[in-house]
């Protein structure tokens, strides 16, 4: 039987822990944590002004692909430019939202088929137990979208 639950971290948590995860990307010891997360920095959409998300990640198809259903990514629109510091570098993308549930869990089935469920579970916020096919896939990802930083 295959049980797929949310398993994001309570806010109060990621509170604590972004600080440092937004240190470690920006310094000399990136690679830390620099091989699984990236750091994005974007304009907020009413405000204009500078956020930065630390985020996991996977290459996928050439792009920084991220999976998340937090509030910060409605600032994100397809074709909009957005900094990453990746791997201790900052680069320049356009970012394509993608929120059509099947194709949100067809690129996290693939990344799935790369990594394996438990390591994909880990990075993207999921307790996995079985072998999931995209169908189960897409029924737990209720309100997450998939971006694709396109370097």
């Amino acid at each position: 039987m295959v049980r797929i639950t949310s398993s994001v971290p309570p806010l109060w948590l990621l509170h604590l822990i972004n600080p440092v995860v937004r240190r470690l990307l920006q310094g000399p010891l990136h690679s830390i944590v620099s091989g699984a997360i990236v750091l994005a920095e974007y304009r907020g959409q009413k405000t204009g002004n500078v956020y930065q998300s630390p985020i996991s990640y996977r290459l996928l198809d050439g792009a920084v692909t991220a999976f998340s259903g937090a509030p910060w990514t409605r600032n994100l629109k397809t074709g909009d430019e957005v900094d990453l510091i990746l791997q201790g570098r900052r680069r320049r993308t356009r970012v394509e939202v993608v929120e059509e549930p099947a194709a949100v869990a067809n690129g996290l089935y693939r990344i799935m088929q790369e990594i394996g469920p438990r390591r994909l579970g880990f990075w993207f916020g999921f307790d996995i137990r079985g072998l999931p096919q995209p169908a189960d896939i897409q029924a737990a990802l209720t309100g997450r979208r998939m971006m694709r930083f396109i370097l």
